[in-house]
């Protein structure tokens, strides 16, 4: 089994076949878990791992958590308040979500809603 990027998505093939069309919507159906994501695959962590890390070049929970910012930052684009993507993207509190936005983009969700919001006038 191998993991292959095919346009934009990343795909799990084996020979002659596609196991997983898309893993960014497999990952964001599992909340970002790596062991939710093997067991739907049927694969063990460490072998998840070792292809993941031979394929994409990152280990896969820091794959996922990168993959939850962009989506984060997709969300917050489309206009959807910051509560409410840290509760579809799975985070436990909001605090941990607005931490982690932060961390990556350098400004907290809420900032990011504002710059994006084109000015009144």
């Amino acid at each position: 089994m191998r993991i292959a990027r095919v346009g934009f998505r990343w795909r799990l093939v084996a020979v002659g076949h596609v196991v997983h069309d898309c893993l960014e919507t497999l990952a964001l159906a599992e909340g970002y878990r790596v062991g939710a994501v093997c067991d739907r695959l049927g694969i063990s962590q460490p072998h998840f791992r070792e292809m993941f890390v031979r394929d994409v070049g990152l280990p896969p929970k820091v794959w996922m958590q990168w993959e939850r910012m962009v989506v984060a930052r997709r969300m917050l684009s489309w206009g959807l308040d910051p509560l409410e993507v840290s509760e579809l993207l799975g985070f436990s509190q909001f605090s941990s979500f607005r931490r982690e936005f932060r961390e990556v983009y350098g400004v907290h969700p809420g900032s990011f809603v504002e710059k994006k919001r084109p000015e009144e006038g």
